[in-house]
């Protein structure tokens, strides 16, 4: 099972100007990850250093507690909280979407039908695949498909199982918008099935177990794909990521770019927000430093109701929640 929420930080990255501030570890060998960090920083050079600056060009800086480390998050292996703040929720979408009030709001599917015998998806008409170098493609019942048979593949490495072992068969019609599930047995959580679509044609004949390790992209070009309002366009391990806007179905984003830079301290990454080199910030616990940042002049903060993350499942907590 694979649940969507509508996270904090997913939720700003749409309109994470207003957060902005007007104040002034994967397994590589140390080499490897200077050369790594070496070229995030040459990225990292060309963006305006100034938090004003940043925001005419609708860029924001996003400190990142922890490193992503994967982005197939039906993999057990890649359930990472920062692998789903940024490679997923605005890259790859679902049939849902769970707001902070704990209410499914339908995003990839329009309507979702479930009976005792099945469970009957009508995708969103304009819901596409923008694959970088590609021309853009059709969200099909085939993605649905191949979907499933990837999370009940013996040997696949799957976070969970449940529910869709309870699928027998699916059938295609109205030219590929809708997929018909049939039930072995009624799944009553019908709802946090389907939370994350593969697009089957650019990952043909990859393993489940590896790909997207380092990217969320198509194969073999490793181009960067996605069916929602941002592609990843770069990860550097241990140092930090880039998303950029891309055409979607939805509200076309406020902001052309996130820089998400890596803080493995938090006050470093309350320092940083201090002195303006980053516009946005999600602390996974409160600490001590941060009551003058709040107080700070131009600096905003949010709390607001949400959920916890656990390891294989999606969830949220507030901003400036405890633990």
């Amino acid at each position: 099972m694979h649940r969507r929420v509508w996270f904090l930080a997913a939720a700003a990255l749409v309109a994470v100007l207003a957060l902005a501030s007007s104040a002034a570890a994967m397994r590589t060998t140390t080499s490897s990850r200077t050369v790594a960090k070496s070229s995030f920083a040459r990225q990292l050079a060309a963006v305006p250093r100034t938090p004003a600056a940043r925001k005419a060009k609708k860029i924001v800086n996003f400190a990142m507690e922890q490193d992503a480390g994967g982005f197939n998050l039906a993999n057990q292996d890649f359930t990472g909280a920062w692998a789903a703040y940024f490679g997923e929720t605005p890259i790859i979408r679902g049939n849902y979407m769970i707001n902070n009030k704990g209410n499914y709001v339908p995003d990839l599917a329009t309507k979702v039908v479930a009976t005792k015998k099945s469970l009957k998806i009508y995708i969103r008409k304009s819901a596409m695949w923008h694959w970088v170098g590609h021309k853009p493609f059709p969200v099909t019942a085939a993605d649905y498909i191949y979907t499933w048979k990837q999370i009940v593949k013996p040997g696949n490495n799957v976070a969970s199982t449940v529910g869709y072992d309870q699928i027998t068969s699916a059938k295609v019609s109205a030219h590929g918008k809708i997929v018909t599930f049939r039930w072995k047995t009624p799944f009553a959580d019908f709802k946090d099935l389907f939370g994350y679509i593969y697009p089957k044609k650019a990952l043909k004949g990859q393993s489940f177990n590896t790909f997207w390790s380092d990217c969320v992209c198509g194969y073999p070009d490793h181009k960067p794909i996605s069916d929602g309002p941002y592609y990843l366009s770069s990860w550097t391990p241990g140092a930090g990521l880039i998303l950029k806007a891309s055409p979607w179905y939805g509200k076309k984003p406020a902001v052309k770019e996130i820089i998400g830079k890596l803080y493995t301290d938090e006050a470093s990454e309350i320092n940083a927000m201090s002195a303006g080199e980053v516009d946005a910030i999600f602390p996974g616990q409160p600490i001590t430093s941060m009551a003058s940042l709040l107080t700070k002049k131009g600096v905003k903060h949010s709390i607001i109701p949400g959920f916890t993350q656990r390891r294989g499942s999606c969830g949220v907590r507030s901003a400036f929640d405890g633990p």
